[in-house]
C-alpha cells in the first residue's frame, strides 16, 4: 500500500468518524432549530434560532427511539421541541402545560390545571405595551393585525413566569375540557393563544377505547336484563369516564361479561384493570361491576407522546425576521435581534 492510499484511507476514516460524532452530538446532545411561526410570541419570534438540550430529560439512543437512561420529565411551563402528534416528520415548539395526570380546562382566555386557575396578570408598564414586540412581527401571509390588537399577560407556571398575548376583545375564545391527561402523555399550549395551533386545535384522529367488564351478583335469582347502553363508569368522582354496554345481555348466573365502548373518544378511556367499578341507573342496587383485563384502543392526537419530545429549549441563539441563507451568519445583521442573543427564555 503506497502513502498516498494509506493517507488517504486515514483520512476518509477520520472523516467518517467526525460526521458520526456529529450525528450522534445532534441526535442525543444539542441542536439549533428555528422558530417557523408565531405560536410561542411574544418569547419565541418567528426565525428565532433556539438551542435545544436534548440531554434534559435522559439520554437517548442515537438514532433509536428509546432513552438509554431517563432522569427527568418535562415540567410545567418546558418550551420543548417535538414531534407533531398529526404529522411525526414535522417539529413543533411549544409550552408544557399539562402533565400526566393532570386535569386541563381553558374557557374565555384563562387555563385551569387540577381545578386551579393559572394565575395571570399584566405585568410591568412596559411589558404592558409589550414595546419590543414591532408591528411586524404580526405579518405572516394573510394576517393584516398588528399588535395594537392584543394585550400581553403573564401566567405563572411551576413558580416560572412567562408572557403571553391574547386579543383585546375576543367575542368567542375557545373552550377546552375539563380533560384527563394519561401517563406519558403532555398537554401543550403556544404562549400566543389566540393563533397558536396546539392540544386545543390539532385536527386529532380519535378513536374510542373498548373492552369487557364484568357484571356479578353475591347469589342466583332469576334472571337480570342489562340492557344495551347500560352506563359504567370509574370511581373517580371529579372527572369519571364513563362506559355503555354495546349489547342487551342476561344476566343468568352469578356473573357475565359484556362488551362495552368509551362514551368519549381518546386516551382517556384506557383505563387500567380494576378501575371501573359504579354501575349508573337502578341495576347498582343488585348488581356490581368490575374490569378484570384493562380497556385500550382509545387514540387522541392532540396530546405529545413521551418519546416524541426531543429536547427542552433552553436559550435563544439570536433572531433574524429576514428569510436566512444557508449561512446563518450571513443573515441581514440590521434585522438580527442582538439583544435576543443567548437570551434565556425563562425568567
Amino acid at each position: 500500500m503506497t502513502k498516498k492510499t494509506k493517507a488517504f484511507l486515514n483520512s476518509t476514516f477520520i472523516s467518517i468518524w467526525l460526521i458520526l460524532l456529529a450525528l450522534i452530538l445532534r441526535w442525543s446532545v444539542l441542536e439549533v432549530y428555528i422558530m417557523p411561526l408565531q405560536g410561542m410570541m411574544p418569547t419565541l419570534f418567528v426565525n428565532d434560532h433556539v438551542i435545544v438540550n436534548k440531554l434534559s430529560y435522559g439520554l437517548r439512543a442515537p438514532f433509536l427511539d428509546y432513552y438509554i437512561s431517563h432522569w427527568s420529565r418535562p415540567k410545567r411551563g418546558d418550551v420543548v421541541v417535538f414531534r407533531a402528534p398529526f404529522d411525526t416528520h414535522s417539529l413543533s415548539i411549544r409550552r408544557v402545560i399539562g402533565l400526566p395526570g393532570d386535569r386541563i380546562f381553558f374557557e374565555n382566555g384563562n387555563l385551569y390545571v387540577n381545578e386551579q386557575q393559572i394565575a395571570k396578570q399584566i405585568p410591568f408598564e412596559r411589558k404592558k405595551d409589550f414595546s419590543w414586540v414591532r408591528d411586524e412581527d404580526f405579518s405572516d401571509e394573510g394576517r393584516t393585525e398588528d399588535k395594537s390588537h392584543y394585550v400581553h399577560w403573564e401566567e405563572t407556571l411551576s413558580d416560572h413566569p412567562y408572557s403571553i398575548l391574547l386579543k383585546k376583545e375576543k367575542k368567542g375564545y375557545l373552550i377546552f375540557g375539563p380533560y384527563r391527561i394519561p401517563p406519558r402523555y403532555y398537554f401543550v399550549m403556544g404562549d400566543h393563544r389566540d393563533y397558536s395551533q396546539d392540544s386545543r386545535t390539532w385536527p386529532a384522529r380519535i378513536q374510542k377505547a373498548k373492552g369487557k367488564v364484568t357484571f356479578s351478583r353475591s347469589h342466583t335469582q332469576s334472571a337480570t336484563l342489562i340492557p344495551k347502553g347500560t352506563l359504567v363508569r370509574t370511581s373517580d368522582v371529579k372527572l369519571p369516564e364513563y362506559f355503555e354496554t354495546e349489547k342487551e345481555v342476561q344476566l343468568k348466573g352469578l356473573f357475565v361479561d359484556v362488551e362495552v365502548t368509551a362514551r368519549k373518544a381518546g386516551l382517556a378511556g384506557n383505563v387500567p384493570i380494576g378501575q371501573i367499578n359504579v354501575i349508573e341507573g337502578p341495576l347498582s342496587k343488585e348488581l356490581s361491576v368490575s374490569n378484570a383485563e384493562a380497556l385500550t384502543g382509545g387514540k387522541d392526537e392532540n396530546l405529545v407522546f413521551e418519546l416524541d419530545i426531543l429536547g427542552r429549549v433552553s436559550r435563544i441563539w439570536f433572531s433574524c425576521e429576514k428569510t436566512l441563507t444557508k449561512l446563518s451568519i450571513l443573515c441581514d445583521p440590521r434585522y438580527i435581534r442582538w439583544d435576543r442573543t443567548f437570551f434565556s427564555i425563562y425568567h
